[in-house]
Parts: structure tokens; sequence; C-alpha cells
């Protein structure tokens, strides 16, 4: 049996049909030893009766036809080009003898007979598909390697882009808080004590604390409160010693007073914290209390803790005051997306928080006390205006709007049980009964609520037979009229028994109490940050009404429509008259005993020559008209 093989030679050009040398097909055979040949001779003796496994002689296995079709196809019989072919040959193999020769080498060379081991059937190994497999697997490999690769980069990219975030959120909140620190100093320099409303540095705290662009760092600080308060659950624990926060209402100036006499989040060996609700409306500094208390809950998320209250919400913080703050310290534009961060932080806050496993902490109230705490913890969180309406959420606003039935109440009949709160649907009224029940369901000995400012009062109210105790922060609320102590609550261990717990309060004294022992004046409440709509009502309203008729009050109210003529038509309509022209307004003369600057005007009236106006005059005529009308109220 002989091999031939096509033959190209590039020097020549031509391309010829060798045969392969014995000799180099004895070396072949030897270096494929572990591959043995798929050809074998075919039997011509056995080519009847039966085979000696058992099958049928002259039945041939598919690889052996396929052997015996290459080797009587590769056979050389003689002929002088390519062989002799028998009569078994095909005919199609006869044409184009020169490459199907070359072909059927091939096929012959990536066809392996593998022998199986221990009795295991031999098979056949095809490298042709094996390899066209293999291209198959790089070329995927290939083209998905440059997505790999991106993938990597731009993982690796938004790591570092994550890093270098926190970094600076990390930067941006320690600065906030030693800026708070460096304002505690400052404010104890200070030569006497004011009230927050009279601490006219508005800007330049702002920028102080938040740097030059306010409105970013507080977009910045609001962001990151809401990812740290989101992740942790609706009702926090913590242990003791805590202190307990009531409502602040952007008092800046008295929150640092707590700060500076009772140490901050940072000290060493400091408290827990727990902000009860109501940072913000209807004080001059909202924003900086709200982005302190942000910076203090992001450096520290596991000590300082803020509980959610009623005005942390988004028609409270419209109807009193907040949304209009922001936008005319920070813009229109600026300020409108401040707000909404804010108050996506707000829809996160925990409704609750349990100290001690003895003493629940929540911002109103318990309203009827039939629920557990359970309930209040299968909440789910944010809770935005659509979640706040949905009717199965009624007991979220008992805890927000709820208010206590005093002990001293006179009336018997609302000592117990639960009844209408004042402040509408919202909330309720409870009882001592209530509060006492709804401890001992829930395994709680005391329960602190903020929500209401007592005038005069030292800013806490121990009632329901010590199960129940208020605490209100911000001292003289609303500027003053309140006349209340700011206080704070610590709570430690009390020792002795165990689950005992002893409460401290820790109170700043009211400043309005301080100046009427001294018989000094208390001075307007301004409204800086009321809604325009509603100063220029107020302002309009604020006018003497006595000696008024009805119908001149109902006029200046809009209750009722006057027309020029005075007659009405059949159906009562007011019918207007002829429409009066204007009259001309001619320039005042001065006399000598005129104040102020002289002016000359031309025949048209307009000023000539004007001399400088003191502009800090009309400030000294609204404070005198101010102090007027404060005088007049008080008669």
């Amino acid at each position: 049996m002989s091999y031939c093989y096509d033959c190209y030679d590039p020097e020549s050009k031509k391309l010829s049909v060798e045969e392969m040398a014995t000799n180099t097909l004895q070396e072949t055979m030897h270096k494929r030893q572990r591959r043995p040949s798929i050809s074998k001779s075919v039997d011509s003796g056995s080519a009847q009766g039966a085979s000696p496994d058992g099958s049928p002689r002259g039945a041939r296995t598919p690889s052996e036809s396929a052997e015996s079709c290459m080797s009587s196809a590769l056979s050389d019989s003689g002929s002088s080009e390519c062989g002799s072919w028998t009569s078994d040959t095909p005919s199609c193999i006869r044409r184009n003898s020169g490459s199907l020769r070359t072909r059927l080498v091939e096929a012959r060379q990536n066809l392996e007979l593998v022998e199986g081991e221990d009795g295991e059937e031999d098979y056949i190994v095809d490298h042709e598909v094996i390899t066209n497999w293999g291209i198959l697997v790089a070329k995927v490999v290939a083209l998905s390697i440059p997505d790999i690769v991106s993938r990597m980069v731009w993982k690796t990219r938004a790591r570092k882009r994550k890093h270098c975030a926190i970094r600076y959120v990390e930067k941006i909140v320690s600065e906030v808080v030693e800026n708070t620190e460096k304002l505690i100093k400052e404010i104890i320099l200070q030569p006497r004590d004011m009230l927050d409303h009279e601490w006219d540095a508005d800007e330049y705290i702002l920028h102080f604390l938040f740097g030059k662009t306010p409105s970013d760092t507080l977009l910045y600080l609001a962001n990151m409160a809401r990812k740290v308060v989101s992740g942790q659950p609706v009702v926090v624990d913590t242990p003791t010693p805590c202190r307990i926060f009531g409502d602040i209402h952007g008092q800046l100036r008295d929150m640092l007073l707590f700060f500076h006499a009772f140490g901050l989040p940072g000290d060493e060996n400091a408290p827990y914290f727990v902000f009860n609700g109501d940072f913000v409306d209807r004080g001059r500094h909202q924003l900086e209390v709200i982005g302190i208390l942000f910076a203090l809950k992001i450096c520290y998320p596991e000590k300082v803790y803020l509980i959610r209250g009623n005005h942390e919400e988004r028609s409270m913080s419209e109807k009193f005051g907040f949304k209009a703050e922001v936008r005319r310290r920070l813009g229109q534009s600026s300020g409108t997306l401040v707000f909404k961060d804010i108050h996506n932080a707000f829809d996160q806050l925990p409704l609750a928080c349990v100290v001690a496993e003895r003493a629940l902490v929540v911002h109103g109230g318990i309203g009827d006390g039939r629920w557990t705490m359970s309930t209040l913890m299968n909440i789910k969180r944010p809770l935005g205006p659509e979640q706040m309406a949905h009717p199965d959420h009624k007991l979220i606003w008992d805890i927000l709007w709820s208010d206590p039935i005093e002990d001293d109440d006179n009336k018997a009949e609302n000592i117990f049980g639960v009844h209408v709160s004042p402040r509408g649907e919202a909330g309720m009224l409870f009882g001592w009964n209530i509060t006492k029940m709804f401890c001992a369901r829930n395994g709680l000995s005391l329960i602190v609520r903020s929500h209401q400012s007592k005038e005069e009062g030292i800013g806490i109210d121990v009632m329901h037979e010590n199960h129940l105790i208020r605490v209100f922060t911000a001292r003289d609320y609303e500027g003053g009229r309140c006349a209340n102590d700011g206080a704070v609550l610590l709570l430690t261990d009390g020792g002795g028994h165990a689950g005992n717990l002893k409460v401290r309060p820790q109170i700043v004294r009211s400043l309005s109490k301080v100046r009427k022992e001294l018989g000094i004046e208390p001075s307007p409440f301004p409204t800086f940050n009321a809604p325009v709509k509603a100063k220029n009502t107020a302002r309009r309203k604020s006018v003497d009404l006595v000696g008024l008729s009805s119908e001149a009050m109902a006029n200046m109210f809009g209750e009722k429509k006057s027309s020029r003529s005075g007659m009405v038509d059949a159906e009562g309509r007011p019918i207007d008259g002829p429409k009066e022209e204007p009259k001309a307004i001619k320039p005042k003369r001065r006399t000598a005993d005129d104040e102020g600057p002289r002016l000359k005007l031309d025949a048209n009236g307009h000023i000539i020559n004007a001399k400088p106006v003191d502009f800090n005059a009309p400030k000294v005529a609204k404070a005198a008209k101010a102090k007027k009308r404060l005088s007049e109220l008080k008669t």
C-alpha cells in the first residue's frame, strides 16, 4: 500500500503528486503508535459466514466501510499518475482524482480510532470537528473579551467615583461639624444673651456652616442622610445613657446652647442623641438646624437618631414657612431642589425609638393605644403624601398628632378613654388609662413625647401617674410669646432593680422670664419667613377695627362686594356707576416745621437735586410703630 500527496514547489511554481516513501511512512506510524491507523486489511477469506464476535460475515461497520473505501481509493495498482482504481471505486472518486485524493488524505488524518479502557467501546475522534469547535470558542471569547474588559473598567471607575464621592461627603460633614463647634464658641463669647429671632446674622451663619455654595452642601447632606436613615428600621433601639431633644422648630441658638451646656455627640463618653421631630417651621434658622442635624446623623449614624414629627411633612412645611424660607435664602430654583431632597429624607425617617427596651419615644402620642410595637415595625417606607393618605396608615397620624389629656383637667368625663382632638381628625386625645394599658401590653414603663409647648412652662411635664413625660426644647417659643424654658431629658440606668430608668431633665432658662423680672419689654416677633401672600394679608387686616360697621368690615375682608354707585339690580348684584376720572395729585408744599431733607420739585412734581436720604429712618419708624402696636395690644 502506498500513499500519495500533492507537493507544490515554490521555485518552479508547479504542483505535483508525490508518493510517500516507505521509511517516512514507517517513521510516521512509529510516532503515532498510540494513535492506531484506521485502515485495516480486509480478510478475503472471512467475507462469508460469521465473524468471531458473532456478527454475520460480510456485514461491516461504518468505520470499516470508510476504511475499505479510503484504502481502495488510495491503493497504488500501477497507475502512473494516481494509481489504478478497482471496480469497487465509485465514479465520483475517479473524477478529480488529484484534489479528491488530497481531501481523502486529510480526512484520513483527521480521524482517530481511540480504544476504550477496560471493556468500554471504541470511539472515533474527528479532529476537524474539534478544531472547528476550538475556532468557534476562540471567536466567542475574542468577541466577549472587550465587553468583559469594558465592564471591569467601568466597575473600577464607578468604584473610584463612589469612593471619591464618599470622601467628598465625609469632608463636607466633618467641616460642618467643626464649624458648628466654632459657632458654639462664638455664641459663648458674646456679651449678652438674645432670643433666636433676634440673632440677625442669617447669611453669615449659612455661609459659615455650609461654605460658599450652601445649596450644594445641603443637597449632599440631604441625599446622604436619606441613604443612612433608609438603612435603619422604622423603630430604632438605643441603650442608655440617652439624651432626648424635643421640638426645635428652627431655633438654632437654643440647640447650640444645649450642645455647649450638656455636650455634643462627638464628645468623649457622650450619650446617644435622639431628636424627637419638628426640626423646621416657624423659627428663623431652619436651614441651619436641619443641615447640622443631617451632618451629625451622617457623622455618627449609630449614635444620633432623628425621629419624624408632624412638621416633617410637605403640606405643613408649605403652610408654616419652611418652603418659603428655603426659596428666599437659596433662590427659587435651588431652593425648590433643596426643599424636595430634604423632604425625601424626611420620608425615610424612623417613627419611634425604644430606649433600653423600657421607654418609647414618639413625637405625638399613642392614639387609642390598641396597637403593638410589631404593628409599628411592619410599616414600610418611604412615607410620602400618597402613603400617608392611605387608610391603613391611621396609626401614623395617631403617633404624629395625638395629645394626652392632662391630669389636672377639671372635666371628669374627659380624663378617661379616647376623645376627639381639637387639632382635627388627624389625631385624638387619650387619657391616663389608655397610657397604662398600652405600657402593660407592650412591656414598657415610660412614654416620652413632644409636640406641645406650655406657656411659662419649664419645658417638661410629667403626667399619667409617671408613665408619660412631655419634653420641649425650643425656649421662648414663637418669639417669646410662650415664655417657656427649653428642656431635654437624660435617661440613664437607674441601678437597683433590673430595667429601672433614671430620668433627669436638663433645662436652659427662658430669656423672656429674665427680661420680665428685670422689667425689659420683649422685642416684637418678625414675620420674615412667612409667605408673601400671608404677610400682605396680615398687614391688610392689622388695622383698628373699632368703630367700623359690619358692612365695612365685610367689604374689608372680602365677604361682600360693594359698587361705586351703591345700587343693586333685581337679583341683588351691585351695579357699577360711571367710572370717575382719577384726580391729579399735586405735590405737597413743605413748611419750615417739616422734618427731613428738603426736596426741590419742578412743574411736573419731579425731584431736582435731591439730597441723600437717611435709609435707617424707615427701620426706626417701623420699630416704633411695632412697639406702639404691641403696647396697644397689651392694653
